[in-house]
């Protein structure tokens, strides 16, 4: 029994593409038809024995056939579990018998489950039921890169640079990330999927190479599709890394640009389009370098390069002199053939130096005046402190003062040299306060001396009364005896 709510009419009029043929045939999406339809006709033409309202594994019901590849045929199904629509690829019967085949499956499985990106096909598990091997994964709105540019090559609207740079650049992302695991192997318009938002997401791991060592693929067979395979993968070299995904996006831009996919020694993408930025041209043709040594090292090297950005002297090295010689005819020719625009840069470009240039001499004279105008009023400032005389609170205080205009009015000092000036301002406080101290510890003594010189004079005055009151009284008696003595004589 089919749900209408889940029918595939709300999903778009296109759904996931994968290609995992190792001849390279792809699969082919059908156009939109009743949710519930297999191509043309309600009959299994597949062998799987598979149809509308068959329900896997307990819990995907089967909507409709979308795809059909050398390996596996591609349903849309409504997850119970999830509650949304997926897409299941289900092992073409005829190969489950081939032990080598069925590993090939599962190992297609395996790498995708690994990689979770946001511009990498999300793929949830790989299950089994009977004699029935499928692998689950998120079901997309929209086409094909390789859809999107036939449309535009229908309405001869070419990709503008910025539309493939968008490109270009969520499948270096991916790749990036991707080889951390493993080498894609196959870049190719048809493995490029786009969303309703135009987002690019990769997919199609099913000839890749886990860097792990594993038994991947262990023929010497050549994979991929010719048209965008690096020469060493042509060659069938087992040396086959990364640098064979840069060398096939490379095709893939070139083909985005021009119309053409490059063949033999191609013309670059700016001698046959003049809008495509010197950048971009040349990053591009550095990717398609026949040796991997001279292509980028990563990918991230090749995204910056997109971007104008400049690799370093020893990334930059790595360019043959033939593509060195290129770049530099190619800028004399631009020169020559602009030599009304480069001359009228280069005055515009000198008036901006000498303007500069004046603007700085002028921003330092007002700068030197403000720096002497402050140092003439804090020298006037210092002097009238130094000679303030009086108390040490009252010599204190006009320094804190001082202190406080400096920090204040000084726009050119920094914090350690307010801390030195504060420092130093303690220092002859404190100078001012021992001075002050040794002054009045004189004082002091002077005061004692006086007092003890005071005591030592009342003594004497004492003395010198006794005394004197001592010969009074020792003349008195003399002169009472003198008179007694006569009075006796007589």
């Amino acid at each position: 029994m089919t749900n209408s709510a889940h029918s595939s009419g709300s999903r778009g009029l296109f759904t996931t593409k994968v290609d995992f043929d190792v001849t390279g045939t792809d699969f082919e999406c059908m156009p939109d038809a009743d949710p519930f339809s297999t191509g043309t006709s309600g009959a299994d033409t597949t062998g799987t024995g598979l149809h509308a309202g068959h329900m896997l594994g307990g819990r995907f019901e089967i909507r409709r056939q979308i795809g059909i590849g050398g390996m596996g045929v591609v349903y849309q199904a409504y997850d119970r579990n999830r509650k949304d629509d997926i897409a299941i690829k289900v092992m073409l019967p005829g190969l489950i018998a081939s032990e080598a085949a069925k590993q090939r499956f599962i190992n297609e499985a395996m790498i995708a489950i690994k990689l979770a990106h946001q511009n990498i096909v999300n793929t949830y598990d790989v299950l089994s039921e009977g004699a029935y091997l499928y692998i689950t994964m998120e079901l997309l709105e929209g086409r094909s890169l390789r859809q999107d540019m036939e449309a535009k090559k229908r309405t001869n609207r070419p990709y503008t640079e910025a539309e493939a740079l968008e490109i270009a650049h969520a499948l270096c992302d991916a790749l990036e990330y991707a080889h951390d695991f493993t080498t894609h192997r196959d870049i190719k318009p048809e493995n490029i999927w786009l969303t309703r938002k135009d987002r690019g997401k990769l997919m199609d791991f099913g000839i890749a190479r886990m860097l792990n060592g594993s038994q991947v693929h262990q023929s010497t067979s050549v994979l991929g599709t010719a048209y965008y395979m690096a020469p060493e993968q042509l060659s069938g070299s087992k040396n086959v890394d990364n640098r064979a995904d840069q060398y096939a996006l490379g095709v893939m831009l070139y083909e985005l640009l021009t119309g053409q996919v490059p063949t033999g020694r191609s013309k670059s993408v700016r001698q046959q389009r003049a809008d495509v930025s010197v950048a971009v041209s040349d990053a591009i043709d550095r990717a398609l370098e026949p040796d991997p040594q001279d292509r980028y090292p990563d990918m991230r090297a090749f995204a910056n390069a997109l971007c104008g950005v400049k690799q370093s002297a020893n990334q930059a090295g790595r360019a043959s002199p033939a593509k060195q010689a290129n770049s530099a005819a190619g800028l004399v020719a631009w020169i020559n053939q602009h030599r009304m625009v480069v001359g009228i840069g280069g005055v515009l470009w000198g008036a901006v130096l000498v303007g500069a240039y004046l603007f700085h001499q002028n921003s330092q004279k007002e700068l030197q005046a403000s720096w002497d105008k402050w140092q003439s009023e804090m020298s006037a400032a210092y002097d009238q402190t130094e000679s303030v005389t009086g108390s040490p609170d009252e010599r204190a205080k006009a320094w804190k003062q001082f202190l406080a205009i400096y920090n204040k009015d000084n726009p050119f000092s920094t914090a350690d040299e307010k801390l030195r000036v504060l420092a130093e301002t303690n220092q002859q406080e404190t100078e001012i306060e021992v001075k002050e101290a040794k002054a009045a510890a004189k004082a002091n003594q002077y005061q004692k001396a006086q007092a003890q010189a005071a005591q030592q004079q009342m003594r004497a005055q004492q003395q010198q009364q006794m005394q004197l009151q001592q010969a009074q009284r020792d003349r008195a008696a003399a002169e009472f005896g003198t008179a007694l003595f006569q009075r006796l004589v007589r």
